[in-house]
């Protein structure tokens, strides 16, 4: 999954134009972290926002502010592409914003997608088959990628449940999830005693 946060909505035909780019990109869902934020402004209310996320994921700003040292600052700080409304049509403008994903997408290969919506991931362009918890659980572990993540972690993230989920539950949903996942032999789950898991993506 390639999640691009917009601000505020966009019309549906570019948004429809943004999801055909690649079947792996979603528009402001909440399943996971955005990977790339698009800003539509009419002056300066989304200086904060902008200031805050420059450096932490790539920020695309279109503005009908046509202050230019504005416009330079933002590039210092970091923005992956700044369009001033006023000096290019909108078609040009689309066309901008649409390589500028491509190529973050280009980026972020070997990248794993996950689609809650279609119940699959799809890893090296292939996709395998996953229930909503297995997805869950893949998620979080790649968003902590080599890293352990211990058993509370992944109950509280996983679940959002006060209630009592076993070791027992957890172990059984880790290895269906290494099940559905066997004929992947670039990624892997490692599990450490007392510790927890952590997902690998093997160099080839």
């Amino acid at each position: 999954m390639f999640n691009i946060q917009i601000v505020p909505s966009l019309n549906q035909h570019f948004r429809e134009t943004i999801l055909k780019i690649n079947e792996c990109i979603v528009i402001n869902s909440n399943q996971t972290t955005p990977d790339l934020l698009i800003i539509y402004e009419s002056s300066d209310e989304y200086y904060h926002i902008i200031k805050s996320k420059v450096h932490s994921l790539p920020v695309i700003v279109v503005t009908k502010n046509n202050n230019r040292k504005r416009k330079y600052d933002f590039y210092e700080k970091g923005v992956a592409l700044y369009i001033i409304l006023n000096e290019e049509d909108r078609h040009l403008i689309e066309c901008l914003i649409i390589n500028e994903i491509k190529k973050h997408l280009n980026y972020l290969k070997p990248k794993l997608f996950i689609d809650f919506e279609k119940h699959i991931c799809i890893f090296k362009d292939k996709a395998y088959a996953l229930s909503h918890i297995e997805l869950q659980i893949l998620n979080f572990l790649y968003r902590h990628l080599n890293q352990y993540v211990s058993r509370e972690e992944l109950k509280n993230q996983v679940w959002h449940t006060q209630e009592y989920v076993g070791s027992n539950t957890i172990n059984v949903y880790i290895h269906r999830l290494r099940h559905n996942l066997q004929h992947c032999d670039d990624l892997e789950i490692i599990n450490k005693r007392a510790i927890g898991y952590k997902l690998v993506i093997k160099d080839k």
